[in-house]
Order: structure tokens, then C-alpha cells, then sequence
């Protein structure tokens, strides 16, 4: 009995490693990619904003899914021709509110982006209800040490 019991926790610990490791090493990609990318030259200026913009939401995404956080994914349609955001009903909300096992919201940037004025209105409103509203910009890297000190 003890043996089993003994086994099953060594089985349960080099799982644990394993999904670590793995972890780990999907992380360091991300990473890599997006150091890939911030050298990349803007030769189509909108084209490569608006790529860039869709793969650090992604790369945001993934990440929550590996940590297990629940959130919600504001999703927002650009205009291919001036990549400006299209969908009124959602103006100013961050990209992502995570909601357990923590409360905060990220709004991705790349390049030099800025907040407009409905998104500081609406991170202002979030700070004064007493949770974190991060900028993520180019890399997942803020994201993670903003985790690691949770």
C-alpha cells in the first residue's frame, strides 16, 4: 500500500516536471518569435502593425491558456485599407480581462501605440475598482514577470 502510494507520487512529480519543462520551452518560443519579429523592418508599415498586433494577442492568449486563467477575449476586426478597429460596441474595453484565479485586464500594443481616450477612460474605471489594467507591449515578457510577482 505505501509502495503504491509511494510510486503514485513519483509518478505525480515527474508529470509535474514534464508540464513544466514543456511549459518552459513553449514560453521561451514565444519569446523568440517576438524577438524575431521586433527586428523585422516595417517595409509594409500596416500590413506588418496589424500582423504583429493579431500574433501578440495570440501570444497573450496562449499564455493564459498554459497558466489556466479564465478571461474574456474582446475580439476586434481592423479595416484592411486604414487598420483602424471597427467594432464601435466594444471601444475602449481592454483585449483581455482575466477574471480567476486573479482580476486584471491586458491591452496589447505594438511599436510606439498608444491608449486612445476611450481605452484610458475605461482602464481609469478598472484601476478605481481596485484591479490591474496592464499594456503589453511587443512581447509577452511584461506579462510574464506581471504573473510571476501574482
Amino acid at each position: 500500500m505505501l509502495k503504491n502510494k509511494l510510486k503514485r507520487t513519483l509518478i505525480e512529480k515527474k508529470l509535474e516536471f514534464i508540464f513544466a519543462l514543456s511549459v518552459m520551452l513553449i514560453i521561451q518560443q514565444v519569446r523568440n518569435n517576438y524577438t524575431y519579429l521586433k527586428g523585422i523592418e516595417n517595409v509594409f508599415n500596416k500590413e506588418i502593425f496589424m500582423r504583429r498586433d493579431k500574433e501578440l494577442e495570440d501570444a497573450v492568449e496562449h499564455l493564459l491558456i498554459l497558466k489556466k486563467y479564465k478571461y474574456i477575449r474582446v475580439s476586434n476586426y481592423r479595416c484592411f485599407r486604414c487598420g483602424q478597429v471597427q467594432n464601435s460596441k466594444a471601444k475602449g474595453l481592454p483585449d483581455f480581462y482575466i477574471y480567476s484565479p486573479i482580476h486584471f485586464a491586458v491591452e496589447c500594443k505594438t511599436g510606439t501605440g498608444k491608449l486612445t481616450k476611450e481605452q484610458k477612460d475605461v482602464r481609469n474605471d478598472i484601476l478605481i475598482s481596485g484591479d490591474d489594467y496592464l499594456v503589453v507591449r511587443d512581447t509577452v515578457d511584461e506579462l510574464i514577470s506581471y504573473l510571476e510577482k501574482k
